[in-house]
């Protein structure tokens, strides 16, 4: 699943120059920017702990800065959540605005 994830991810920045940037969105949800979307199962912790991870790391690798801080902060509340906590779509939003910040500015 981690490697699909990465996979992913990587190919929409390989192969999708045209956009400002990227958003992370749960399936089901409305974007709220016009950055190409990248829709995660918000329902799946890992898969929100592993998309929140990559996202922190393309931020520290092309950016750093303020922002890497602010998606690092998002990254680690969702990834040190007791397990009995189930992950939702409202949780999951809360992390991803940290992230979409600087995720907006990547190309």
């Amino acid at each position: 699943m981690k490697k699909l994830l990465v996979s992913f991810w990587l190919s929409l920045i390989l192969v999708s120059p045209v956009h400002a940037g990227y958003e992370l969105v749960c399936e089901g949800y409305r974007p709220q920017t016009n950055n190409q979307v990248v829709y995660i199962d918000c329902n799946n912790r890992n898969a929100v702990v592993d998309i929140l991870k990559t996202a922190w790391m393309e931020i520290r690798n092309n950016m750093g800065g303020t922002v890497e801080d602010v998606c690092w902060r998002g990254y680690n509340q969702a990834k040190d959540l007791h397990p009995a906590l189930g992950m939702d779509a409202g949780m999951a939003n809360t992390f991803f605005m940290q992230c979409n910040m600087g995720l907006g500015y990547l190309n």
